[in-house]
């Protein structure tokens, strides 16, 4: 398993983890950590990660207001930078979860 602390999709060409955070301090923290596993699994595995295509969305309801979100997370010496969006499956998600195809 490449990641014991989320939900992880891998493809052929792409990479998909979900985990759930109650708030932003956790959100680093657990981005982090996964990122640490992550990385032991593709170095296992023979993999790298391009980290200037990576990204990363915080999916929360508009209601869900929450403050000082991080904009990166660490992996190796680089930094994996937030998106306003993702897509995924050929659906494009936004951090609210609306969608378009």
């Amino acid at each position: 398993k490449a990641c014991s602390s989320g939900n992880t999709r891998i493809f052929a060409d792409d990479t998909n983890i979900f985990f759930k955070c109650k708030n932003a301090d956790e959100i680093t923290t657990k981005g982090n950590e996964i990122m640490l596993q992550l990385n032991k699994w593709f170095i296992a595995n023979k993999l790298t990660l391009n980290s200037e295509k990576s990204n990363f969305v915080i999916f929360r309801s508009k209601r869900n207001v929450i403050t000082n979100l991080p904009e990166q997370i660490q992996f190796e010496n680089s930094n994996i930078k937030r998106a306003m969006s993702v897509k995924y499956l050929g659906v494009i998600l936004d951090e609210h979860l609306t969608w378009n195809i």
